[in-house]
């Protein structure tokens, strides 16, 4: 009873507090809250509205021209009416005077956080949960409400007796939501402090070090970091490429059948394309090697590019599928479920890392449709810089055999022999050089510091097309050469030069559906490509073209839903000898069912094919 007594009287204490409040306010009232306003009647009802609580005894409303006619008024809230109905004209001119309190009295004021109050679902409803002490989200990363990201950080060394101190840190970080104004962002970002590409004997690849961003409003879409492009509409215009840059695409609705979309990307690529066929043997499952476009026996495949053909039939990556595959080592190794023969015919495409010159690629594409009509414009340019390189340096010398080489750089080579003047260095390989009495010279591994002055670097040139071999009975810390005789071994003191390259090829289509089964289709492609941009020579040979149209149909023979149809078909091609894609766009099996001779996709004369057939089919019924 105490307690209640006690709780009337502290409410009765705060109502009569809050009364003398308001008291204080009526009786102390000064000239800063005392109103006038002049208003212009025009034959609708008038609306005043002020930010204060209006006290209602104080309104008084009169025309300006007679202080003694009151005009009638009413007040909800903070807004004073006047309506037509005191037979006012318009043009009068009204004088509105009032009082407010120094506070707005209607607003709305509450002593907790409504965001902190929380409907949990359970048998016994007990309202909302409220927490004021409730810091969740409060220290976020990125504080918006529609946006969704989770990821880790962390920071750790490790050291050893062999080695040093060590700082690895590891990044990982997937943003998805809304950034308001119709704007959507998705972003994985991963980073690590070891660049380990991903192993390859799974279906599904886990990429590392690898930053996407996409923003996306309405019908136009924008992405930033690491992207794969891939291109298979086009007919002659046929890649897979992995990217770091920026791509962008916007599609304009032209009316309900119509439309445009471009797009266009401008990124940086490190990976050169390379197809070869493996000679396999008996009972061997792998692995088996791949090699680079320039017998380069040591790659980094770039994971995911690989496309493996198995007697024209594309394979799939696994464990438990047909193969897996080292993208460090480039090496591929057969699962049981591909039994490998002396006779498989194995065609592997893939894109391997190559950085010898920055790589620059530029996309650009259009597409207008018009209901059945259609028109594709498609542009592609992949070049190397010949003021950048990376890996590569090259002296006055190199360039000037460059320039001289033409496109063809089989005699693009200078010696790779140094004197070596400094200081003795047990982890060095260093050679003599050795006079026979026939005036050929040659290079002998040696330790002795009064004639090892020379160091030499060797390149593979193919079997018996050179005249050094590896030493396997060396104990040197290091890879050494042995002089075997002229055209005896498979390696040659000279260095390679590599050229720089520049693709490019832009492709016209259109195609017309006349109905659902009869299409007709074309498409005009003109390549241009520079086997080595230092050099003028050989260059009336930089421009190909081709030329591809089709006409594919299917007459129904008798109105039965599941009858007899002839399908017609009928292709022509024109491909010109100097005509090079960014990949090939036939099928690896092409050269072996038309018994032609060419390598990596080079003609050796121009080609015209014409194709025609006739299929008579029975549409199968399913019960």
């Amino acid at each position: 009873m105490f307690e209640y007594l006690n709780h009337k009287i502290t409410f009765s204490l705060a109502i009569v507090f809050t009364m003398l409040i308001i008291s204080t306010e009526l009786q102390g009232q000064n000239s800063q809250y005392q109103h006038l306003r002049t208003i212009i009647f025009n034959d609708s009802v008038i609306d005043l509205t002020d930010s204060l609580t209006i006290i209602p005894e104080s309104i008084i409303a009169t025309l300006s021209d007679s202080a003694t006619t009151n005009i009638k008024h009413q007040l909800i809230l903070n807004k004073i009416l006047i309506s037509p109905q005191n037979q006012l004209s318009a043009g009068d001119t009204i004088n509105i005077t009032y009082r407010t309190l120094s506070a707005d009295l209607y607003a709305t004021r509450s002593h907790i956080d409504q965001n902190q109050l929380k409907s949990k679902d359970r048998a016994i409803y007990i309202g909302y949960e409220y927490s004021p002490f409730d810091t969740e989200n409060k220290n976020a990363l990125i504080q918006s409400k529609g946006l969704d990201y989770d990821g880790s950080f962390s920071r750790g060394f490790s050291f050893g007796n062999g080695q040093s101190l060590l700082l690895n840190s590891n990044f990982n970080l997937q943003l998805a939501g809304d950034l308001g104004n119709d704007i959507t962002i998705k972003a994985a970002i991963s980073d690590d402090n070891i660049p380990i590409q991903p192993e390859g004997n799974t279906q599904v690849l886990q990429e590392f070090d690898k930053v996407f961003i996409q923003v996306d409003k309405g019908k136009t879409r924008l992405i930033a970091g690491d992207f794969q492009e891939q291109e298979t509409d086009s007919y002659f215009l046929r890649y897979l490429k992995k990217l770091k840059g920026l791509k962008a695409a916007h599609t304009v609705d032209l009316s309900e059948k119509s439309y445009v979309r471009t797009g266009g990307s401008f990124a940086q690529s490190q990976g050169k394309f390379s197809r070869q066929e493996i000679s396999t043997s008996e009972g061997n499952q792998g692995p088996y090697r791949l090699s680079g476009n320039n017998g380069e026996l040591f790659l980094i495949v770039r994971s995911g590019t690989e496309r493996i053909y198995y007697d024209g039939r594309l394979l799939k990556r696994g464990i438990d599928l047909d193969y897996i595959i080292s993208y460090d080592r480039a090496e591929i190794t057969f699962t049981p479920k591909t039994l490998i023969t002396k006779d498989s015919r194995i065609v592997v495409e893939f894109e391997y890392i190559d950085r010898s010159y920055q790589r620059t690629s530029y996309i650009a594409e259009a597409t207008y449709v018009n209901g059945k009509f259609s028109f594709d414009t498609n542009l592609y340019t992949e070049s190397d810089s010949k003021n950048l390189q990376q890996d590569i340096q090259l002296d006055s010398t190199d360039i000037s055999i460059l320039t001289e080489a033409g496109d063809d750089l089989s005699d693009a080579i200078r010696p790779s022999i140094n004197l070596y003047d400094g200081d003795a260095d047990p982890d060095l390989i260093l050679y003599k050089q050795i006079v026979e009495s026939t005036g050929n010279i040659y290079y002998e591994y040696s330790t002795s510091p009064d004639s090892a002055n020379y160091l030499v670097s060797y390149s593979n040139v193919g079997a018996n097309n050179g005249s050094y071999i590896i030493d396997t009975e060396s104990t040197a810390n290091g890879r050494v050469y042995k002089y075997v005789g002229e055209n005896l071994g498979s390696f040659e003191p000279i260095k390679r030069l590599v050229a720089p390259q520049k693709k490019q090829i832009m492709t016209f289509a259109s195609q017309y559906k006349a109905t659902e089964q009869r299409i007709i289709k074309a498409e005009l492609a003109v390549s241009q490509t520079d086997l080595n941009r230092f050099s003028e020579v050989d260059n009336e040979d930089n421009t190909g073209n081709a030329l591809s149209i089709l006409y594919d149909d299917l007459i129904k023979l008798d109105t039965v839903p599941n009858g007899w149809s002839i399908a017609p078909q009928l292709s022509y091609e024109y491909v010109n000898k100097n005509f090079l894609t960014i990949n090939p766009y036939r099928s690896p099996e092409f050269s072996r069912d038309w018994n032609q001779i060419q390598s990596n996709d080079t003609l050796i004369n121009n080609q015209q094919i014409i194709t025609a057939g006739l299929k008579l089919q029975k549409a199968k019924s399913f019960k």
